[in-house]
């Protein structure tokens, strides 16, 4: 039986080690983004300036190019970026373009080999998908089938009555549903290659196929865990809606370094028990061949910190060099003061609140209160009335008689 890795002390370690990185960090995911952007822009580019078919397939030939060629590659390094700062290198822009030089091949095709197998695991969910969602569309069309051609050949509806449009929305919020339902396994089994990147980057002389052999020895009993562990972050991802964008500037690496420290949690069983015949990795050698350290990981002395801090210096990786300065000094900087941020925003939300719901509670207790003296007097006006009446009522009589 595996035992389950603790989420909250890897997002805790990935907090500390992006500590002074952050901006760094980001910088690097939007080098790369812009990189993957502008390769999309290419057929758009190329189909506006001229109507040309021939020009458009050679915009799409030469996005696909693009793509395979360069975005894959920087796409991989950038993973590497992550691995750095676990490793406690500071990320760098130059790392981007590491497997240009050092594992250009198998970037490209260990990347493409893990999204074919992802491709293959989607066709038969498609498929079930389609089937589902024609069943769907079988019953609404016996149902109110005119509307609903009306709708997709016009755009509109005449004489639709609510219990049609309810019908429609029905249908609507089912294929979501469908879609959404469908996904959840699917993400869950292509979780077995998740570590295939990882894995590559760190020993890049194996193979693509070894590299989804070990990911997927290395996720065993692990897939669902994964997906709760990315689960995990839907608030954070939420906090990116609502500020427009500008909380992935923390979020980003924060999620993708504890995804890192994920993997270095999993990986040490199963590169154990392969260290020959997989490109000459040994498990229990750091990033470079530097030993690791002997304490478990998280612990004083790190699993996978690097005995030569220095990364991209001259100095070997063997000779045990403190770094200039101390990267876990407690120094204040972007991610600490985000962090605060949003701890004194969580505290203002939370007073305001608070305020309010006593405001509310106020406001109802007035109304309240108010509503029983509306009502006493009105009782009271009442039964004066009441009274009037019958007292008027009596002197009436009276004087008839």
């Amino acid at each position: 039986m595996v035992q389950k890795v603790d989420r909250a002390s890897i997002k805790a370690q990935a907090k500390a080690q992006l500590k002074g990185k952050v901006l760094m960090t980001f910088l690097c995911i939007a080098v790369a983004s812009i990189i993957t952007s502008a390769a999309a822009q290419i057929p758009t580019r190329l189909t506006q300036s001229s109507a040309s078919t021939t020009l458009s397939i050679i915009g799409w030939l030469v996005y696909i190019a693009v793509v395979i060629f360069v975005s894959i590659p920087v796409t991989v390094g950038l993973n590497k970026v992550y691995l750095n700062i676990t490793y406690g290198y500071k990320p760098s822009v130059s790392t981007l373009f590491e497997p240009f030089s050092k594992y250009y091949k198998n970037s490209i095709v260990t990347t493409l080999y893990v999204g074919v197998l992802e491709l293959l695991w989607y066709l038969p969910f498609l498929l079930i998908s389609i089937i589902l969602i024609g069943v769907a569309f079988a019953g609404t069309f016996a149902t109110i089938g005119g509307d609903l051609a009306n709708l997709f050949m016009y755009g509109e509806m005449y004489d639709l009555d609510a219990s049609n449009a309810s019908t429609i929305l029905g249908l609507f919020c089912g294929i979501y549903l469908i879609i959404l339902l469908l996904m959840i396994p699917y993400m869950i089994i292509i979780n077995a290659y998740a570590q295939s990147i990882n894995i590559l980057c760190e020993y890049p002389n194996t193979t693509p196929t070894e590299c989804v052999n070990l990911s997927k020895a290395m996720m065993k009993g692990r897939r669902w865990e994964l997906f709760v562990l990315n689960l995990s972050f839907i608030l954070w991802i939420l906090l990116v809606c609502v500020t427009f964008g500008i909380a992935i500037i923390y979020v980003g690496p924060y999620m993708s370094v504890t995804l890192a420290n994920y993997y270095h949690r999993i990986k040490g069983s199963v590169l154990d028990s392969n260290n020959s015949g997989n490109g000459g990795y040994d498990a229990n050698a750091g990033y470079g061949g530097y030993q690791q350290g002997g304490a478990p990981y998280g612990q004083a002395d790190q699993y996978g910190q690097p005995q030569n801090p220095q990364y991209g210096s001259n100095v070997p990786y063997s000779q045990n060099v403190a770094p200039q300065a101390p990267y876990d000094a407690p120094v204040q900087n972007a991610a600490d003061q985000f962090s605060q941020t949003m701890d004194q925003a969580a505290t203002q939300v939370n007073q305001a609140a608070d305020q309010a719901a006593a405001q509310v509670d106020q406001a109802v207790d007035q109304a309240a209160a108010q509503v029983d003296q509306a009502a006493a007097d009105s009782a009271q006006a009442l039964d004066q009335a009441s009274h009037d009446m019958m007292t008027n009522f009596d002197d009436y009589i009276d004087k008839k008689d």
